[in-house]
């Protein structure tokens, strides 16, 4: 099954790359505005990665050092290869409330990573919300991870679907999925060929290909004052 995705990965990159109806934003290089909205958007408080770069740094760089930044992202985007660092994240055990601390399972995860790093997902992503909301690709009911959407909307949704049930003195049944560590078994190769079927190709997809390939992660014990949200 897996060789098979692969193929179809393949032959779909290839169709696509050679198409040309290849959307400019998959291929364009990022801009100095696009940059400045990258950083402003980031909080300061935010903890940095094994860097130790923080966002305060990126907030207060002149226009020339940001265009030497934006140069550099813009050879990542054009080569699609992700730096090895970018990928690793320092893994902090946080215990969850009333929870036994001799238990593994009593502690959540929490990943810092590089704020550069960030910096340029931010990039890539605000173009690819851009382009799946523009082309209407993610379906209605989906509230989560989108602009102007949140839990709030799904409860309303819920609420009005149980209330005509009432109404119309329907049977209603629901069901309640909660995905342990989903984003940690995520399926890659599955995952890049929705992309493609989307339509998502060029440096984009090279670079979320890249991205999602080997990452790591290293744990330390919980340091006081760490801010990783």
């Amino acid at each position: 099954m897996s060789s098979q995705i692969k193929k179809e990965i393949r032959d779909a990159e290839k169709n696509l790359n050679s198409s040309h109806d290849t959307h400019i934003i998959f291929t364009a290089t990022f801009t100095l505005e696009e940059l400045r909205l990258a950083i402003e958007c980031q909080r300061v408080k935010k903890s940095p990665g094994e860097d130790n770069i923080h966002v305060e740094f990126l907030k207060h760089m002149s226009d020339t050092v940001k265009n030497t930044l934006l140069y550099t992202f813009n050879r990542i985007w054009e080569t699609g290869l992700v730096p090895a660092q970018w990928k690793r994240a320092v893994v902090i055990p946080i215990l969850k409330k009333n929870k036994d601390p001799k238990q593994l399972s009593s502690y959540r995860p929490i990943s810092l990573t590089s704020i550069l790093g960030k910096t340029m997902e931010k990039l890539i992503l605000n173009r690819l919300n851009w382009y799946l909301e523009d082309r209407n690709l993610i379906v209605n009911e989906q509230a989560g991870f989108r602009k102007n959407r949140s839990t709030t909307d799904q409860v309303t949704y819920l609420s009005q679907i149980v209330k005509d049930a009432l109404d119309n003195r329907n049977i209603l049944s629901a069901v309640y999925v909660d995905f342990k560590s989903a984003y940690d078994t995520v399926w890659r190769e599955k995952l890049h060929q929705k992309l493609l079927n989307a339509g998502v190709c060029g440096n984009m997809f090279k670079w979320i290909r890249s991205f999602t390939d080997q990452l790591f992660g290293a744990s330390q014990p919980n340091v006081k004052g760490l801010n990783p949200t």
